[in-house]
């Protein structure tokens, strides 16, 4: 008879649950750590693009909008065309034959939602032309304007500070009413401040731009408590029931653009 020793008695059932138990343990660990990790670089992946994109689109909006009103023979009319809160449609004469009738000369931007309901910026190159998308989940686009109403060739202020308005009604409405230098942030827009000013597309000297994007897919670890101010419209994800506790994040870009070519017209 075969003596059982140390050496050839084999692992127990309970030595052999315990291994078991114990890899299970790593393993679970090691793929709770994959999960998160893959997680953290999808989440910083989408914060990546996010940024990549609107700043893309801002560069694209600067680059055209500062062209505003460029008419090298004076015959072509170029200028501001349109001047609201949410869009803005801008002329000029790029071939120099007198008219801005041809592709790239008669440009809008605007957001729109499309078919499958993914809020975009839109921009048109001609006047008959539909929008193309430039950046996708925008969640909010706004614009604010600076003018020269006396022709002095400065922009005109309000306590020291550079008036920044939107037209209502034809008439320049400051959005700092406490002309504290920033645009005024109240429970979901600014009302503004009646400057007496008659709003003319002609004075409008400088743009204000503000693009706020989102991310495509939900962080369900994190809720968006900031706000964001842009233009006459305030956004506070935690507290807009249209937005709310969706765990996107977001991205607010502000930038100025000076009409060099506006300036001009008035020469």
């Amino acid at each position: 008879m075969q003596v059982q020793t140390k050496k050839n008695r084999g692992f127990s059932l309970v030595e052999l649950l315990l291994a078991l138990f114990i890899s299970s343990v790593m393993a679970a660990a090691i793929f709770n750590f994959f999960i998160a990790q893959n997680k953290s670089y999808s989440i910083q992946d989408q914060v990546t693009e996010m940024q990549q994109n609107i700043r893309a689109a801002i560069n694209l909006m600067v680059k055209e909008i500062r062209m505003a009103g460029y008419d090298p023979t004076g015959k072509a009319n170029a200028g501001i065309v349109t001047a609201s809160p949410d869009v803005i449609t801008f002329t000029m004469d790029l071939n120099s034959d007198a008219n801005c009738d041809d592709f790239n000369e008669y440009i809008t931007y605007s957001l729109y939602t499309p078919g499958d309901r993914i809020k975009k910026l839109g921009r048109k190159g001609k006047k008959t032309e539909h929008n193309a998308p430039v950046a996708e989940h925008i969640e909010t686009l706004k614009f604010a304007y600076a003018f020269d109403s006396n022709g002095d060739g400065l922009l005109d202020t309000d306590g020291g500070h550079i008036i920044w308005a939107i037209d209502k009604a034809g008439t320049w409405f400051d959005l700092d009413t406490n002309d504290d230098g920033s645009i005024d942030s109240g429970d979901y827009v600014t009302v503004g401040e009646n400057t007496g000013i008659s709003a003319k597309l002609e004075d409008i000297r400088a743009v204000r731009i503000w693009l706020l994007i989102r991310s495509n897919k939900p962080d369900e670890a994190y809720t968006n408590t900031k706000t964001y101010v842009a233009g006459n419209w305030i956004i506070r994800p935690s507290r807009d029931a249209n937005i709310k506790n969706d765990h996107m994040r977001m991205r607010l870009v502000e930038t100025i653009v000076r009409l060099r070519n506006m300036a001009l017209r008035k020469g």
